[in-house]
This record gives C-alpha cells, sequence and structure tokens, in this order.
C-alpha cells in the first residue's frame, strides 16, 4: 500500500515539475506592458488618482452612489490594463474625482 502511494506521489510531482518546464517560457515571453514608457506612464497616473480618490474619499461625506463609484475606482487593478483601458479608467476616476470635489 504504501509503495502505491509512493509511487502516485513520485508520479504527481514529476507531472507538476514537466507543466511548470513548459509554463514557465511561455510566462516569461508575454508581454504585460512593463517596458513600454506609455503604459507606466498611465499607470503612475492612475494610481495617482487611485490615491487622490481614496484620501478624498476618507474626507468626504458621500452617498452611497458615489461609494459605489468609488469602491469600483479603488477595487480596479490598473497594472494588467492595456493603454486604451488605462485611458478610459483615468477618463472615468477624473469625473468621479470632479464628483468628490462638488
Amino acid at each position: 500500500m504504501q509503495v502505491t502511494a509512493l509511487r502516485f506521489t513520485a508520479i504527481f510531482l514529476t507531472a507538476l515539475l514537466i507543466m511548470g518546464a513548459v509554463a514557465y517560457p511561455i510566462s516569461a515571453e508575454a508581454d504585460h506592458g512593463w517596458k513600454d514608457p506609455e503604459i507606466q506612464k498611465l499607470r503612475i497616473q492612475a494610481r495617482l488618482i487611485q490615491h487622490m480618490i481614496s484620501r478624498m474619499a476618507a474626507v468626504v461625506n458621500v452617498t452611497s452612489e458615489l461609494e459605489l463609484k468609488v469602491g469600483e475606482i479603488l477595487a480596479a487593478n490598473v497594472s494588467v490594463m492595456s493603454a486604451e483601458e488605462l485611458n478610459d479608467f483615468i477618463t472615468e476616476a477624473k469625473k468621479v474625482l470632479e464628483e468628490l470635489r462638488e
């Protein structure tokens, strides 16, 4: 019984090792826009706006509708967005920031 479990474990670990050896080079080739300066600039701008909204929402009395919008903006993961998505996100975030300022 122990030999069967040991054999199963060895096969399982070997399969994981092979899958890792195949998946690692593929993931390394994926381009997430880390080197593109335009995307980096947009990501920094988006993170700054997120931070400004976070700080302002903590100080200002917000309605429940605006609170939902703020939550959506703060929950967004800008590190995986493309340039077009970042531009759309920044536009929407600026609108929410203007609503907070009013």
